[in-house]
């Protein structure tokens, strides 16, 4: 039995991954300017609460980052 096997071409990985760091970071900085008060800084119901959100940020902006980095690196390497 033949195995069917796809083969899809690095750009569109490049193409992919960018999307999907620019869209990661773009929620986070919606989120962010979203949970502002009126003096500009966000606003926590509780400490644990902002520790826990801010460490999420700081993760997935990173994991954004990485997509981005590795999009441009698909893209230029072809």
């Amino acid at each position: 039995m033949e195995t069917l096997s796809i083969k899809i071409p690095p750009f569109f990985w490049g193409y992919l991954f960018l999307f999907l760091g620019i869209a990661i970071q773009y929620c986070i900085g919606k989120r962010r300017f979203n949970r502002r008060g009126i003096g500009g800084l966000p606003q926590f119901s509780s400490y644990a609460k902002a520790v826990v959100v801010l460490f999420m940020e700081w993760l997935f902006k990173g994991i954004g980052f990485a997509l981005i980095g590795i999009g441009l690196f698909l893209l230029i390497n072809l």
